[in-house]
């Protein structure tokens, strides 16, 4: 009896976390997807009560990981909460299939013709119909495999986006070796040195081998005109006695845009939710320090 309690407690706290692979609500099957028609594709949108019909807002996309959609990104990071205090919209998309297409043209929805760029570029233009979105504020951040994707929006929508968050990942070998952006956009990274999934110091493996987040941070600060050798800082001990935060950054960017690595020591694959860091908090930060477009 005592076996088979401690069996279901680990599902619960299993099911309880956001992961890379959690499942998705609603999986959709391949033979259902049609690759070009985003009036199909699904998304999750929260309307915070404080903002004024009449208002201008910022509209901040959250990508999941694999496996996930974009319900369970929206119950386990509380964006909605902050959205209230700030005063932004918050857009939940989810995958066609389990993955983004995160630039590496080596997985699933790439093989299956997946567009998720347009499907992003639609949404951006429907919600703009729909609702007073400010041009000059729209964000994304992305956990896990939804942080390659970010990566990829970073490099291929840098003229609609202001600012684009990666948690628990880094970038693919290929969209490192191709991504520019037609414009600087300011980059946050928040990664843990023991993410066993997508590993902080990279991955050799084939088509699927990725970049290490300091690698991926040095290449946004040369893309974003940073003319500074890197400075880094380590965060306040505010009481979690499994990790430390160093903050990796780049001053003197064109136009005063940002470049940061979060470097969490002893961090595993996790949307951190610590008193050391709170990946949530920091995003939203981040964004609204922001240069705007």
């Amino acid at each position: 009896m005592k076996s088979i309690l401690i069996k279901v407690f680990i599902l619960l706290v299993f099911w309880g976390n956001i992961s890379c692979k959690e499942v998705s609500d609603n999986p959709v099957a391949e033979t259902e997807i049609i690759p070009a028609d985003f009036s199909q594709r699904t998304y999750k949108i929260y309307i915070p009560e404080s903002i004024n019909t009449h208002e201008y807002v910022s509209l901040v996309f959250v990508f999941h990981g694999a496996f996930g959609n974009g319900a369970g990104m929206e119950r386990g990071t509380g964006f909605n909460q902050l959205a209230e205090n700030h005063k932004f919209i918050v857009c939940y998309p989810d995958a066609a299939t389990e993955n983004w297409e995160e630039g590496c043209m080596c997985n699933k929805p790439y093989r299956l013709g997946i567009d998720d760029i347009g499907f992003v570029n639609f949404l951006i233009d429907k919600l703009s119909t729909l609702y007073k979105i400010d041009s000059k504020k729209i964000y994304a951040a992305g956990y896990s495999q939804g942080g390659l994707f970010a990566q990829n929006v970073a490099c291929k929508l840098s003229g609609k986006f202001a600012a684009v968050a990666a948690v628990a990942s880094s970038m693919s070998v290929q969209l490192f070796e191709s991504c520019k952006p037609e414009n600087k956009i300011s980059l946050l990274i928040i990664h843990g040195t023991e993410d066993n999934t997508l590993p902080f110091n990279g991955l050799e493996s084939g088509s699927f081998s990725l970049v290490s987040s300091p690698s991926a941070f040095k290449l946004w600060g040369n893309i974003n005109g940073c003319n500074s050798e890197e400075k880094a800082e380590i965060l306040p001990d505010k009481g979690d006695p499994y990790i430390s935060v160093i903050k990796r950054y780049y001053e003197n960017c064109t136009g005063n845009i940002k470049t940061i690595l979060y470097e969490v020591k002893g961090g595993g694959h996790s949307w951190f939710t610590s008193p050391d860091i709170n990946a949530t908090q920091t995003i939203v930060d981040f964004f609204m320090s922001s240069p705007t477009k």
